[in-house]
């Protein structure tokens, strides 16, 4: 599915999110959801990846976490799965090379590396 019709179709009502590069249909799912009806209409029409694995929350206030799903949850996921999103971005190749004299050991485990465009395909 195009991000475009993901837009439209998401805009005409239907329940759909982008988890990773899937899109998810979760209109007989929202009622289900431990976290509540309202979590998946919030966010119906948006990518959820961040709250899926943790990294951000709905709430706004100190010390509030996100929730790391579950293997579990990542296989209902995948069961709601209707298409795989089609991107179209341009790509370019850069060819890059290593430059040793401005690398350099931070500490016994670290190194820092310094890379170079050597020109673009």
């Amino acid at each position: 599915m195009s991000l475009e019709e993901f837009k439209t179709r998401s805009a005409g009502g239907e329940l759909l999110i982008i988890l990773d590069n899937l899109v998810l249909k979760v209109d007989n799912f929202a009622s289900s959801h431990p976290g509540g009806k309202f979590v998946i209409q919030h966010n119906a029409g948006r990518d959820i990846s961040k709250f899926f694995f943790g990294g951000y929350s709905l709430e706004n206030y100190p010390g509030a976490k996100g929730h790391n799903h579950s293997n579990f949850a990542r296989m209902i996921a995948n069961d709601l799965a209707i298409a795989n999103l089609q991107m179209d971005i341009p790509v370019s190749t850069n060819i890059v090379r290593l430059n040793n004299e401005k690398c350099h050991n931070v500490n016994k485990s670290t190194k820092t590396f310094f890379l170079e465009a050597d020109s673009v395909v």
